[in-house]
């Protein structure tokens, strides 16, 4: 795992990061025309400006990337910060850390570093840690470092810490594994969600759909075929993908 010394911030390889993890969810389940891209060619809004993303559908568990073509924000940018990041009493977020996703019920929030050159998965799970190391952590040297001022170690210390590029390659890991397991383009969810008898065994079916149909080999995996049955399977239980509940 890297150290936070050994890591350093480019813009264009998030873009290229991102843009490669978008690509792999249209492999698995995505339709290949939500990707949206940026025209081609300022340091967060120059990113923001270049960042990829999907026009609708989810890219983790209870998460939209963020649209900021489409994302309303005052003149001072507090509605993105509002909708993307950590509430405020939750953790103080500086100006050069921007949120990825949207605020969501059941989501996952992701921020991302472009000092440090890391993205924070904020109150993240040990489940999810699958595959790719994070970084050796240690805010609290950090602070000591001058790497950070004191009221920025508690909600750090809380998250977990991944170089940008090794961050997106976590997430594949994830649904490769399917950790994360797509029921359609906007319904994904954690495996460790599910807390009913009856969501688990719904859960496993999907899963087992997946690896019937050559996943997470993507030179046998039939993706249109997957998906059909999955939509089958869940239309003849009658269920609406909301955690399992059954459709009113």
């Amino acid at each position: 795992m890297p150290y936070i010394s050994e890591i350093t911030y480019s813009g264009d390889a998030t873009v290229q990061a991102v843009l490669g993890y978008f690509r792999f969810l249209a492999a698995m389940y995505l339709d290949d025309s939500e990707i949206l891209e940026p025209p081609e060619h300022e340091e967060v809004i120059q990113l923001l400006r270049h960042l990829p993303y999907i026009r609708q559908g989810e890219i983790a568990p209870g998460r939209q990337f963020v649209n900021w073509h489409m994302t309303p924000a005052d003149k001072d940018g507090e509605d993105i910060r509002e909708a993307t990041e950590p509430y405020p009493n939750e953790a103080t977020i500086p100006p050069h850390i921007v949120g990825l996703t949207v605020h969501s019920r059941y989501g996952l929030t992701f921020v991302l570093d472009t000092e440090l050159g890391v993205i924070y998965w904020y109150e993240c799970m040990s489940e999810a840690k699958v595959a790719i190391s994070d970084v050796q952590v240690d805010p609290y040297g950090w602070l000591d470092d001058d790497l950070i001022p004191e009221d920025q170690v508690e909600w750090r210390a809380d998250s977990g810490i991944w170089e940008i590029v090794d961050f997106f390659e976590m997430l594949k890991a994830n649904f490769k594994t399917l950790n994360f397991v797509p029921f359609k383009s906007d319904r994904v969810r954690a495996a460790w969600y599910w807390d009913t008898a009856e969501g688990k065994k719904e859960l496993k079916e999907v899963q087992k759909i997946y690896r019937d149909h050559g996943w997470s080999d993507l030179t046998r995996y039939h993706k249109d075929d997957c998906l059909a049955a999955i939509e089958a399977m869940l239309k003849d239980r009658g269920q609406d993908l909301d955690m399992g509940g059954k459709e009113e």
